[in-house]
């Protein structure tokens, strides 16, 4: 039912109490709120969900997944939730601690998701401000030496701040290392994440297949931590990470053997990095370098004649031209 606009709660309202039910594809569905599949599922013949995918449903909040984690946990392995551009770290939170069994997880384009999320932690709340105290009658420039005044005193008293409900929280959770048999990760475009989070948690031995793409704050620390401790990668995907260079890929390289496809548009790399790629990833079959203006054609023309199993070379504004070579 995934593109179909038209669908509401109410058209899925008897669907998802289907016991027989084992994937739901929601996506694109802009109308649904999440709060009739919940429903659904908690009734007594509510369906045992292997596989879920809302991706850009952007009605789904973190209330919703609190609810759907907590009722799923001991069947769901697949959670699509890309583009559900309003859930936060307490969404990440109820996913680590009760989907701990999932392979493939879709958080790309949420980005109100931080650090502290991946991390398990709770965020640190910022200082308010402190008022401001008055000390006395101030010297007025206006009147030169002609005396002071007192400021009157505001007659209203100060409108307090509106109170929002405030959803569940879970202080001091699991991390995203509690999902230990994670092997497809999308990570992209959350933009808040940090090296801090990246090196911490991205840490999962059975892991092919990773897109931290449009993360402008991680550095060259995120890849060689994410090669160290991520050995079975056949695909990574790094494009627009402006901080990337040949220094990280340098390091990482030697530590992904099983690379099949690697995206590294518009990072800033150089003919260093290629030749890395020759040296170390040979079983590398597509390749994104698009935009990276340092790298040569000279370069790209080595790479084509040294991976034999090279299909695909994304090499548009390389060097000033705009070609995609495909063998």
């Amino acid at each position: 039912m995934c593109q179909d606009w038209k669908i509401t709660d109410k058209g899925v309202d008897e669907l998802v109490s289907l016991a027989s039910l084992r994937s739901l594809e929601l996506s694109e569905c802009t109308h649904l709120t999440g709060a009739t599949v919940v429903k659904g599922l908690s009734g007594p013949t509510g369906a045992q969900l292997e596989r879920l995918a809302f991706r850009s449903c952007t009605g789904i909040r973190d209330l919703e997944v609190f609810s759907l984690a907590q009722l799923c946990g001991g069947t769901l392995r697949e959670l699509d939730l890309t583009s559900c551009i309003y859930l936060t770290d307490l969404s990440v939170s109820a996913i680590v601690t009760y989907l701990q069994g999932l392979v493939l997880l879709r958080l790309g384009w949420c980005k109100e998701i931080t650090d502290w999320g991946l991390l398990g932690l709770e965020a640190p709340t910022r200082r308010e401000r402190e008022p401001e105290v008055e000390t006395g009658p101030s010297f007025t420039r206006t009147f030169g030496n002609m005396g002071f005044f007192q400021p009157p005193k505001n007659p209203f008293p100060a409108r307090p701040p509106p109170v929002e409900p405030v959803p569940p929280t879970m202080q001091g959770g699991a991390s995203l290392l509690a999902l230990g048999g994670l092997q497809e990760l999308d990570l992209s475009a959350c933009c808040l994440l940090t090296d801090m989070s990246i090196t911490q948690v991205l840490r999962h031995r059975e892991l092919r297949r990773l897109s931290l793409a449009l993360l402008p704050e991680i550095s060259d620390a995120s890849l060689a931590s994410v090669a160290s401790h991520c050995p079975s990668l056949t695909s990574l995907s790094l494009n627009h990470c402006g901080r990337i260079t040949d220094a990280g890929v340098t390091q990482a390289t030697p530590l992904l053997a099983r690379l099949q496809h690697l995206s590294l548009s518009h990072c800033d790399i150089t003919d260093r990095s290629l030749a890395c790629l020759v040296q170390h990833c040979r079983r590398l079959r597509t390749l994104d370098v698009s935009g990276c203006k340092r790298i040569s054609l000279t370069a790209v023309d080595h790479l084509l004649s040294h991976l034999p199993f090279l299909e695909n070379v994304n090499c548009r504004y390389v060097g000033g031209a705009d070609i995609t070579l495909t063998l």
